[in-house]
């Protein structure tokens, strides 16, 4: 096992594509009144050290901002000291979330030509500035040349060209010993932004073409590895929509809006490089296009019949993530489902027999289950069937059960650990088999696009030299005995 890094990694030309904005702050620069006269602020600048001040208003929210070139540009020698500050500032002021990745927020400043970005917090108030020299400390040309490859361009040909920067930035990102869940997780990011940009676009078309604004809130989900986070590359389409609750008498208005969105919105994707999900998982199809309260209601349909339908459904579904519009919808759509299954067992114990078709990919005597004949990947091991979604479903279970409502593996592994559901030891071990199995597949997706190959998740055993081979049996190892202590967690079975 790997030994962990202290202090910066040893490479750091793409390392900042891990990190997140609130890692690069500056000092907070100061906030200032708008009525403040200029003589005051550029005493206030000088105090702090600082090179720019941010104009707040009383709630704290920032209305501009003054920077070094404001005072050599507005002030210096042009106004006098008693002119207030908003007379001189620049706005609108453009800003950056503190969760936000780092990466975004310099390509947002490459976009705008702007050289400082005050950080928000979760309640739009000022955090601290961004500065872009900081924070473009060991970036190498190649690093800018990804950033501005992920952020910088606009349009749905720009977009496309996106995703096809993902992959040479995760060869980096491995070159540079970065986690691969980071990887994921910046994959996933990506297409998440991507996601977002696309559905922009569609409702400044659908408003242009006279549809107006949407006509009630909604809230655009993704699910399957985009919910949890933990995309490898060319992930298909899988999304759903929520809308608030509207009368009946307005639905052939109010749906019409959100199927002609879907429709769009599919297109474009689709355009840009995600396929079409082989099963409609998609917005456009209703059952994945319901108000809240719909929502509610079919889930708790979903609990009661316990068929093998239904159970499938609700396995794609619950693993759901917000990526643009009312985020509030999907927070009490998430509250409802963390009640429904903690107070219906059933519900999970039909989930667990619909997954028990898809078993770990070891026989009885500890060898690999590979593919049959009649497949195109003859003596391949499906390592997506047979090992990561085993350790998926048995991860989403035990936290249904206990009402953790985080999506992603480890951050499941994390949250049943700390509520002592998980010991330590268990979560080492299974959190080394997922990394495993992540590592595994990403490095074989990466091979196949080099040739020029789709990416896939069929791995033949004699492609695995020695310790690969037996990491891969311990990693299903550990697996298989998760889900045994799944099963009888959830229905006291033993055998």
């Amino acid at each position: 096992m790997r030994p962990e890094l202290e202090g910066p990694l040893p490479h750091p030309r793409t390392s900042l594509f891990a990190k997140r904005v609130s890692d690069s702050l500056n000092r907070l620069s100061p906030l200032v009144p708008p009525d403040l006269p200029c003589s005051d602020l550029l005493e206030r600048i000088r105090q702090a050290g600082a090179t720019s001040a941010v104009v707040v208003n009383d709630r704290w929210q920032p209305l501009g901002i003054v920077t070094e070139r404001d005072i050599a540009r507005r002030i210096a020698f042009k106004v006098g000291p008693g002119t207030p500050v908003n007379r001189v500032m620049t706005s609108p002021v453009y800003t950056i979330e503190a969760g936000d990745y780092l990466y975004q927020a310099i390509g947002r400043m490459l976009k705008l030509g702007v050289r400082h970005l005050p950080v928000l917090d979760g309640r739009g108030h000022v955090k601290g500035m961004l500065e872009f020299d900081e924070s473009l400390v060991g970036a190498a040309g190649r690093t800018l040349d990804h950033i501005r490859r992920l952020t910088v361009e606009d349009g749905i040909e720009a977009i496309g060209r996106i995703r096809g920067a993902q992959a040479s930035l995760a060869e980096d990102l491995l070159e540079e010993d970065l986690a691969v869940v980071e990887i994921q997780r910046l994959i996933t990011h990506v297409n998440h932004e991507i996601y977002a940009r696309v559905a922009r676009r569609q409702l400044q078309l659908m408003a242009e073409a006279g549809w107006g604004a949407p006509p009630v809130g909604y809230c655009l989900l993704v699910m399957g590895s985009s919910g949890r986070g933990e995309n490898f590359f060319r992930p298909d389409q899988d999304h759903g929509l929520i809308l608030d609750d509207y009368s009946d008498a307005d639905h052939d208005r109010i749906d019409g809006y959100f199927q002609s969105f879907s429709d769009g919105l599919i297109r474009d994707l689709e355009t840009v490089g995600f396929a079409r999900d082989s099963n409609y998982v998609m917005c456009l199809n209703p059952m994945w296009r319901k108000t809240l309260s719909q929502w509610k209601a079919q889930t708790c349909l979903w609990a009661g019949r316990g068929s093998a339908t239904a159970m499938r459904l609700a396995d794609i579904f619950f693993d759901f993530q917000p990526v643009i519009g009312d985020v509030r919808l999907a927070q009490q759509l998430r509250g409802h489902i963390r009640a429904l299954a903690m107070q219906n067992p059933k519900l999970l114990q039909s989930m667990l027999l619909m997954h028990e078709e898809h078993g770990v990919g070891l026989g009885l005597f500890g060898g690999f289950i590979t593919m049959g004949s009649d497949s195109e990947f003859r003596g391949h091991i499906n390592v997506k069937n047979t090992g990561l979604l085993p350790l998926i479903s048995a991860l989403r279970l035990l936290a249904l059960k206990h009402g953790v409502t985080a999506t992603g593996t480890v951050e499941r592994i994390e949250a049943l650990r700390a509520m002592g559901v998980m010991d330590p030891e268990e979560c080492r071990e299974v959190k080394t088999s997922s990394d495993f199995l992540a590592d595994l597949i990403l490095r074989h997706q990466l091979e196949r696009l080099k040739r020029g190959e789709t990416p896939n998740y069929y791995i033949h055993p004699d492609s695995l030299d020695r310790a690969r081979a037996a990491g891969l049996k311990r990693a299903l190892t550990t697996i298989r005995r998760l889900r045994d202590r799944v099963r009888a967690d959830l229905t006291g079975d033993v055998l």
